[in-house]
């Protein structure tokens, strides 16, 4: 598993899976992905004012997307989402802030109570409320 910083203010070890034993690891699409994804947040949180972005979820392997209940074509499994919340502000307020740059800047955005769902979907961008 790479480690240190991706970009300026996400690292590797943001981006792992939290089961700590994936397969998926080593895996150069994923990695490759993950690393796309980096460069893409880092455009999402200049578009949120530089506000740090704490990283709850990111890449998930499929046993552990299943554990904590994620969907079967979750974005999480490609390295292509993240989960977040920034500190000082709600999520609502974050929720708000991003749905102006949807589809435009992020193609997946869920809202929920605790924290915000970003996505850099291929196809159809995706709006929802969990």
């Amino acid at each position: 598993m790479p480690t240190g910083a991706i970009t300026e203010h996400f690292s590797w070890g943001e981006a792992r899976c939290q089961c700590g034993k994936c397969t998926g690891w080593g895996d150069p699409h994923i990695e490759d992905s993950i690393r796309q994804t980096a460069e893409w947040a880092e455009e999402v949180r200049a578009a949120l004012g530089n506000w740090p972005m704490r990283v709850n979820s990111w890449y998930r392997c499929a046993a552990w997307n299943k554990q904590v209940g994620g969907a079967t074509n979750s974005q999480h499994l490609w390295g292509k989402a993240i989960d977040f919340t920034l500190k000082d502000l709600s999520p609502a307020t974050v929720q708000k802030m991003l749905k102006a740059r949807w589809p435009n800047l992020i193609k997946g955005l869920g809202s929920y109570r605790g924290f915000t769902h970003i996505d850099r979907r291929d196809g159809e961008p995706a709006l929802w409320r969990g």
